[in-house]
């Protein structure tokens, strides 16, 4: 066994400080990752087929915090195709792994806040094909959320409304990540129509959505409460 002066140092120790014996790497595998690991390694060794073995796997740091690795192990082995000897090339992944787990803890507050929102979000084509909708979707306009991707907005907003909403879409082309308001009547899945409120932001350019952002909520009961006040001032 021989660990570089690299290999040490990844883990706060100088080249004096930890001998070459195996049980210095065993003993600081992570216990999650351990089983695994030696799992994975015994496999590799015993199949004479198996060259190289890469698998990822965490050790404790002096400092006692845990380092990803992620590690190669080339296998030599004998005519017989038994394994002589084994070097292992172990590249330090902690902060990857660490921006990893920001990305995905960002994307599960994202979803949270857009699954229970009182906002709901259709994301469009630039040629107003619909290529995702939220689960307020289904609140909303009754379609389930996986009904309204592939669909034109011809398909759902009113005959009375499609021409102004068109004009609000092609505003939004022509002004990038601007808010340009829009609104008008949607027929919900029932058959009715609705009156829709919201904004369209227009995020083409961003790899992340390629899409205009339609965020907007229901204003049907108010729109016919307002009216039902000018209708009786009306009559009074």
């Amino acid at each position: 066994i021989f660990y570089s002066p690299e290999w040490k140092a990844r883990l706060g120790y100088a080249d004096d400080e930890l001998p070459n014996r195996n049980e210095e790497w065993e003993s600081r595998l992570h216990p999650d990752d351990r089983d695994a690991t030696l799992a994975s390694l015994t496999t590799a060794l015993a199949d004479p087929a198996i060259l190289l073995r890469s698998y990822e796997s965490r050790l404790r740091h002096r400092d006692g915090s845990w380092r990803w690795f992620l590690v190669s192990a080339l296998i030599f082995r004998d005519a017989a195709g038994a394994p002589v000897r084994t070097v292992g090339c172990h590249v330090d992944i902690t902060a990857i792994k660490a921006g990893q787990k920001v990305l995905m803890d960002s994307e599960r507050r994202f979803r949270c806040l857009i699954e229970h929102s009182r906002d709901a979000v259709v994301v469009f084509s630039d040629d107003r094909q619909v290529v995702y909708a939220s689960p307020s979707t289904t609140r909303m306009m009754g379609y389930r959320q996986d009904e309204l991707p592939g669909l034109q907005a011809d398909d759902f907003v009113s005959p009375d409304s499609l021409g102004a909403f068109v004009a609000q879409i092609a505003e939004s082309l022509r002004r990038p990540r601007e808010a340009v308001p829009v609104e008008g009547f949607v027929r919900h899945k029932s058959g009715e129509y609705r009156y829709l409120e919201g904004v369209l932001v227009n995020l083409l350019d961003d790899p992340a959505v390629k899409g205009v952002v339609c965020n907007y909520r229901d204003m049907t009961q108010r729109m016919e409460a307002e009216a039902a006040v000018v209708a009786s001032e009306t009559r009074y």
